[in-house]
């Protein structure tokens, strides 16, 4: 990660601004009590300079109106009057939110269920080679990374595109812990080379990733 900004002494939340495009990250333990509801408009009140009070979120998908998939920031506006995209994901005791300005989705999580089949139907053969080279150590913790970035990119996307994981090829993170696509998938368009998957640190139990679209 680049551009660590620090850590909050009264949340705890470790913060980070990225560029390219423009994003910024908090990283927060769940077990202070706060909601994930409030540490998105916490991020988003940051971000735009607004009272954490006055941040409108809808808990609802943007495409269908139901209650799934990344949030719709109601107020406040970008500076352009455009709208800010957000998203916060939680799970083994950790919490991860995300502000920007281009479609993005975050997930935090442990792997699936273990098993062939399983691997088949949620990594390409590169990944599963990457995988299966990897020392029989690093594995598991490999492999949980690797399904997260996928939940990540999954939710960036929305319903609005049937995705079929093992068609997606991520490759290896950089030295900057950014992830991007191996090839290009229908999906994604002529744009797919823009992808980026960025890994956060996660606690040990669970990985964490926030994926941006151009």
């Amino acid at each position: 990660m680049q551009a660590f900004d620090g850590v909050d002494e009264a949340t705890g939340a470790r913060t980070w601004t990225l560029e390219s495009p423009r994003l910024t990250l908090a990283r927060i333990a769940v077990d202070r009590g706060a909601s994930t509801t409030q540490i998105l408009a916490r991020l988003v009140g940051t971000v735009a300079g607004v009272p954490e009070g006055d941040v409108e979120l809808e808990m609802r998908c943007a495409v269908c109106g139901a209650r799934h998939g990344v949030p719709v920031v109601d107020y406040p506006a970008t500076p352009s009057g455009g709208r800010w995209i957000a998203d916060v994901a939680a799970d083994g005791g950790l919490a991860v939110a995300a502000v920007g300005t281009h479609r993005l989705g975050v997930a935090v999580g442990a792997a699936g269920p273990e098993g062939a089949t399983v691997d088949a139907a949620a990594f390409h053969p590169g990944e599963l080679e990457r995988l299966s080279a990897a020392p029989e150590g690093e594995r598991a913790a490999l492999r949980t990374a690797m399904w997260v970035r996928k939940a990540a990119l999954a939710r960036a996307l929305g319903h609005g595109a049937f995705l079929e994981p093992a068609r997606v090829e991520l490759g290896a993170p950089d030295g900057d812990a950014r992830v991007r696509l191996e090839r290009g998938i229908p999906e994604l368009g002529a744009a797919w080379r823009d992808v980026l998957v960025h890994d956060v640190p996660g606690n040990g139990r669970v990985a964490a990733a926030v994926a941006v679209l151009p």
